[in-house]
């Protein structure tokens, strides 16, 4: 049996870690598989109802919860797939009041420095976790903590590092 409340908060994870898209695929699919809801063939039809369908390509979610839990788990798929673009708002309008403030610009400045060092630690998980990895990783905290490149200009950097000493 189905937990839709559960089923809308798995959802709704995966849509908050990704991008958009197919990007909360590897999250999605490991939950729902690891109790039992759900299976590879569903998620085959799903994905190829999602790449036929109009619109948005992350919508092959909605179409795996309507075949896991019919129109409710379609309708809680559907508000957690939503929420997390429509949560910027809010909090763009609470940033733009207390941006300014230290301990915010912290908080902010803490968090981009886990980002851009998660980034290579996830890819050593993946891959074999080596030395190269330690020296993106270190590389990208040296150059964010430095305040002289911005977040956006460290990630494309650390990319290319991996493609290289990877690659």
């Amino acid at each position: 049996m189905t937990d839709v409340i559960t089923l809308f908060f798995l959802v709704f994870k995966g849509s908050l870690l990704s991008s958009g898209g197919q990007g909360n695929l590897p999250s999605i699919h490991q939950d729902l598989v690891t109790r039992g809801w759900s299976g590879d063939a569903q998620f085959v039809g799903a994905l190829a109802v999602g790449q036929l369908a109009p619109g948005p390509g992350g919508l092959w979610i909605v179409a795996l919860a309507y075949l896991i839990a019919g129109v409710p788990g379609a309708v809680a798929a559907t508000l957690a797939v939503v929420l997390p673009p429509i949560l910027i708002f809010p909090i763009n309008r609470i940033y733009g009041r207390f941006g300014q403030r230290a301990l915010v610009q912290g908080f902010v400045d803490g968090t981009l420095l886990a980002v851009a060092t998660a980034v290579p630690l996830i890819y050593g998980q993946i891959m074999d976790f080596d030395a190269r990895a330690l020296a993106i990783a270190a590389g990208s905290f040296a150059a964010l903590a430095s305040h002289r490149l911005p977040l956006f200009v460290v990630m494309p950097l650390g990319a290319t590092a991996g493609i290289v000493l990877f690659g």
